[in-house]
């Protein structure tokens, strides 16, 4: 098993991608409970451009290894490429969950976090300036908003389109 998957190391690193594949397919029949030889084959697939088999890699992959942080990250990218934000997030922070100190991991998850889980909407300093806060040491207190279409653009815009 190791002299294949040594083989199929120089093969990915001479972008042989199809012959990768096969070594990987002989390392995963002689060694099925080694989660490394799925994650090394999916990679082979993703260069090949087969997400689905790659997909399926991956899966087995954390099946066998759900720690497997690398894969976590490799199923993220598959996700983003097809769009699929939501999935790509959840992937992304099971990797980081399992391996902190990936930083791009930890960028990514920045950058998709605000479309998936939504923006902060309500920042109370701009609230209160722009709403009006009335009373109370924090929004969360005694005091109330106080929604003015003199103070509250998106008020004023609502009513001035009527």
């Amino acid at each position: 098993v190791d002299l294949l998957a040594s083989r199929a190391a120089e093969a990915m690193q001479a972008k042989d991608y199809p012959l990768a594949v096969e070594l990987l397919d002989r390392v995963t029949v002689l060694e099925p409970g080694w989660a490394e030889g799925w994650s090394r084959r999916a990679t082979a697939f993703f260069l090949l451009e087969d997400q689905a088999s790659a997909l399926a890699d991956l899966h087995r992959t954390l099946t066998l290894e759900p720690r497997h942080f690398e894969a976590w990250a490799a199923l993220a990218h598959i996700y983003m490429a097809a769009d699929d934000k939501a999935r790509a997030l959840a992937a992304f922070r099971r990797a980081e969950a399992t391996y902190p100190r990936m930083g791009k991991v930890h960028e990514a998850i920045e950058r998709l976090a605000p479309d998936v889980d939504g923006r902060d909407l309500w920042n109370y300093t701009a609230v209160q300036e722009t709403v009006g806060y009335v009373g109370g040491n924090s929004p969360a207190g005694s005091g109330s908003f106080v929604v003015s279409p003199f103070t509250c653009p998106l008020v004023a815009s609502s009513r001035s389109s009527r």
